[in-house]
């Protein structure tokens, strides 16, 4: 710390007084604004909540639009931040960065990340993003309990004896304490063909609010939400839960929103599971790209990999040319249905 100060004297000994007067000022004047980035950040969550309350779901977007400009994307981001941190928490956190408070603020992070940061904020320490995301990290996967996200594991229940355990990636909720298995996000190189495709993402109806920070939709549904009791609107990009409990699901309400003429497009991103019967239904009706490559979906704190299994991306909607066009280098196109009537003309 007194080498840094040394450095600083040093550098404004070297200055004429006016400017030394000016830098020292407008330096004072800047860590004023970033202290109060946060801080502010959170106030403005607050009166968000409030306002949402009074106004209601409808209302609310309308007003955001009118007065701000803003999706209530944006406005959840702020909400979330200022209902993840108690009121007596604002002065401690208000130098942190905004990115490493939405990063603790998201619904997949655990309570003890928050409490462990306003610990760590209370020594004096800014919160940065990295640091933020070193403590996702850590609490989510502790080291005694590392292990294969994506292969089957097994333990030893004495001299001879495996005993299979269940597939962390077919469980919403697995052995790992903290970790959620559905929990894996969707890299832009995928995102952006879905948003050539569509034009824009209205809805992602199975997210977080840090997948948001890639995929930008204008409306999400996380968890706590529910997405499969909430109304499907627009044009929707869909990265389903893979767990087989989950995945049927919302598969179905994907088909059922898109039939009675709810959805005006959408792109689902799924594994190819060619067993199941809810991938031949979208299979049988709608054109794929079978991805030449497994997707490296990521989460916070840990670095993204290929999955064990290939996917496939599904295209509901009548730009199929577009999609075409656009997902081709990605993968292999086909439409069963375009074949199907191919052949039956051949006859």
């Amino acid at each position: 710390m007194q080498s840094k100060q040394h450095d600083v004297d040093d550098l404004y000994a070297g200055l004429d007084l006016e400017t030394r007067i000016v830098v020292q000022q407008r330096t004072g004047e800047i860590k004023t604004l970033m202290q109060r980035t946060a801080q502010d950040l959170i106030e403005i969550g607050q009166k968000l909540v409030e306002v949402k309350a009074r106004l209601g779901h409808g209302l609310f977007g309308a007003w955001l639009q009118a007065e701000f400009e803003w999706s209530e994307r944006t406005a959840q981001r702020y909400m979330s931040v200022a209902q993840a941190f108690k009121s007596d928490t604002v002065s401690v956190l208000a130098n942190a960065e905004a990115r490493a408070l939405y990063l603790l603020a998201a619904h997949s992070t655990p309570e003890s990340v928050r409490e462990e940061a306003v610990q760590r904020a209370e020594t004096g320490e800014r919160l940065t993003y990295k640091a933020a995301r070193e403590m996702v990290r850590e609490h989510k996967w502790p080291a005694d309990r590392a292990c294969d996200l994506h292969t089957t594991t097994v333990r030893s229940e004495g001299p001879g004896s495996r005993i299979p355990l269940t597939r962390l990636s077919d469980t919403p909720i697995s052995a790992v304490p903290g970790y959620d298995g559905d929990e894996w996000y969707t890299p832009a190189e995928y995102l952006e063909p879905a948003r050539a495709v569509m034009g824009d993402i209205d809805l992602d109806p199975a997210t977080c609010a840090a997948a948001q920070e890639v995929v930008q939709a204008k409306v999400f549904f996380t968890k706590e939400d529910d997405g499969l009791a909430q109304k499907w609107r627009g044009r929707i990009w869909l990265n389903p839960p893979y767990s087989t409990a989950l995945a049927p699901r919302f598969i179905d309400k994907l088909c059922a929103e898109y039939d009675a003429g709810r959805l005006d497009e959408a792109v689902v991103l799924v594994n190819n599971a060619t067993d199941t019967a809810w991938f031949h239904n979208l299979l049988g009706r709608f054109p794929a790209c079978f991805l030449r490559k497994r997707v490296p979906f990521w989460r916070p704190g840990h670095s993204g990999g290929g999955a064990r299994q290939g996917q496939v991306i599904f295209y509901l909607g009548p730009k199929v040319g577009a999609f075409w066009r656009v997902f081709s280098p990605l993968g292999v196109v086909v439409w069963a249905m375009f074949d199907a009537q191919t052949a039956q003309g051949s006859l």
